[in-house]
């Protein structure tokens, strides 16, 4: 069944949005990584759309990366694409930190630095970032995100629950992520 859009309000999907409303109400208290499953044309979008709309108007500062199938081999794109409106805030983070997400994305002429650094740069950034306004992460179409970046997303997700953010990850019926595995 797809769901249809009507003046804004999603028909049949009265369950999910109650539930990302919950989690949106209550993202000051508690953070939350949500996967929104299911097969292509369904309305993974339009939820998760909608949802964006709601936490602007709450005053929560949206991210967003849309994964493509042209991009799973270069590592870091999904990463960089969901970071870059708030890269400027990286010169806060430690130096090895800050150097990790140079190296990743380039900056620098080094070697991407251990997996892990890299994601801890991640969730340092963000919880820096949701200090000052709660945020909301959405990756659309995460079954097409490049390796790296799945790996920094599992990472992050599992450790979102003390901070004001909440992640929402869009992937397609059929593939496969590493996100699949943390129980979201």
């Amino acid at each position: 069944m797809s769901d249809v859009a009507l003046h804004g309000r999603l028909i049949g999907r009265d369950r999910e949005m109650r539930a990302l409303a919950d989690l949106l109400a209550g993202i000051q208290e508690r953070g939350a990584a949500v996967i929104v499953r299911g097969e292509a044309g369904i309305g993974k979008s339009s939820l998760v759309a909608a949802a964006s709309d709601r936490a602007r108007e709450r005053g929560v500062q949206v991210l967003t990366a849309a994964a493509v199938q042209c991009e799973t081999h270069l590592p870091f794109a999904g990463l960089h694409q969901l970071l870059l409106p708030i890269l400027a805030d990286a010169d806060h983070l430690p130096p090895p930190q800050r150097r990790a997400l140079d190296a990743a994305f380039g900056v620098v002429d080094e070697r991407a630095p251990e997996p892990f650094v890299i994601a801890l740069a991640t969730l340092h950034l963000l919880s820096d970032a949701a200090a000052r306004a709660p945020l909301l992460l959405i990756v659309e179409d995460a079954h097409w995100l490049d390796r790296p970046t799945a790996d920094v997303l599992t990472f992050v997700a599992r450790r979102l629950e003390g901070d004001p953010v909440l992640m929402l990850v869009a992937i397609r019926d059929g593939y496969e992520s590493p996100l699949d595995a943390v129980g979201l």
